[in-house]
């Protein structure tokens, strides 16, 4: 994905001088309604999420390090709007609700209209119903029964990275495993964002730039969190799980919203003919103190066991891209061990290769 707006500047953190990263776990998460029919509230990259997580990267302050640019968290808001019937008829319209006889035949006619055209709006555009729309995306994925016996992913992908000048920065690899239902492991290494950090659900470890091994805490537990919570195979099986709200903000959008972790929710737009996810949107806090619009575009698919996955997304903050994240492999079902992702390397190195 790619950039401009704010180059890479020295910066003081935790009483040092630091050069600030460029890049900052940017590459993993394509994360993959109404519920109630017409809540109206806007999330893949996904306007994600953000967030390549899952084909996504971040993490936050606490310990000393450089503040990190290109994390990527989800944290929208979620504007909804009180929807329902009108709660002010006009006084000089009959009492009774329905009771449309008394009318003369202009203002019935007119009335008529009006609703008519305001069914048809919300029929169309702001009433889509949310889980109808992601079984649409299901299905073009390749089905959700076939996702759902996905019980361990690896996958290897690099990337073209920039500043937000648009000045190249590198190549960055990335490494991302987990087995079903909830452990993550990332292994990454790129210039100036060199780590490891694995998450059981619940606890973890990290290894930060500079080979300094510590516990998942503050806000790199938070933003592991959120990382597995919009892990796309996660998000693609919402509907399964009593952990995910979804709904439709939008024509052609599935808004997924994670019920137990605040403000984290992703857009994913639709083709409309496919149903395949075009981009997922999202707030990122690359940088917490200055929130900004993250989107996902989709360029290019892949098929992996009959399941579809995006081969290149681009990732874009504020509207200026970051990063061209290609997809080199997937492996899916290949016997993944919990131990295996748990495992800290003695050499305190990322972990790229396939065979470990």
């Amino acid at each position: 994905m790619g950039g401009a707006a704010g180059m890479s500047v020295g910066v003081s953190w935790g009483g040092q001088y630091w050069q600030e990263p460029p890049f900052r776990r940017l590459l993993s998460r394509l994360k993959a309604g109404c519920g109630q029919n017409c809540p109206m509230p806007l999330t893949f990259p996904m306007t994600n999420t953000c967030i390549n997580r899952g084909a996504g990267l971040q993490a936050c302050g606490g310990r000393p390090r450089p503040p990190v640019p290109l994390r990527e968290e989800r944290v929208l808001e979620d504007p909804r709007r009180p929807g329902g019937p009108p709660h002010h008829i006009p006084q000089h319209f009959p009492k009774s609700k329905w009771h449309w006889a008394g009318l003369p035949a202009i203002q019935s006619g007119l009335i008529m209209k009006t609703l008519l055209g305001g069914f048809l709006f919300c029929a169309t555009v702001l009433c889509q119903d949310g889980p109808a729309l992601l079984h649409k995306m299901q299905k073009a994925l390749g089905g959700a029964d076939k996702i759902e016996k996905i019980r361990d992913f690896d996958q290897l992908v690099h990337a073209e990275t920039w500043d937000r000048k648009g000045n190249p920065i590198g190549e960055v690899r990335k490494r991302t495993r987990w087995v079903k239902p909830n452990l993550l492991r990332l292994d990454q290494v790129g210039p100036g964002d060199t780590f490891a950090l694995y998450f059981d659900g619940i606890s973890g470890w990290e290894i930060l730039p500079g080979k300094h091994l510590a516990d998942l805490a503050g806000g790199e537990l938070e933003f592991a969190r959120r990382y597995l919570s919009g892990f796309a195979l996660n998000l693609w099986l919402a509907d399964r799980n009593p952990d995910y709200e979804v709904t439709s903000p939008a024509e052609n959008v599935v808004r997924i919203s994670a019920r137990k972790i605040a403000n984290d929710q992703d857009d994913i737009t639709l083709d409309p003919v496919s149903g395949l996810p075009v981009k997922q949107a999202s707030v990122s806090l690359a940088d917490p103190a200055h929130p900004q619009t993250s989107e996902n575009q989709v360029k290019e698919w892949m098929t992996v066991a009959e399941i579809k996955f995006p081969r290149r997304v681009w990732i874009l903050h504020g509207g200026i891209r970051l990063a061209d994240i290609t997809t080199d492999e997937i492996k899916l079902n290949g016997g993944l061990r919990p131990a295996d992702l748990a495992l800290k390397p003695a050499d305190l190195n990322p972990v790229l290769s396939g065979d470990r």
